[in-house]
């Protein structure tokens, strides 16, 4: 568990990051 987490959590980060990115394009382009 201690091994696997930092990579779910850089998994996590990277959709979150890549979900922010979206929203703040589709808010930018209106």
């Amino acid at each position: 568990i201690y091994v696997v987490a930092p990579y779910i959590n850089d998994e996590l980060k990277k959709e979150l990051e890549e979900l922010a990115i979206e929203t703040t394009a589709e808010s930018s382009s209106r």
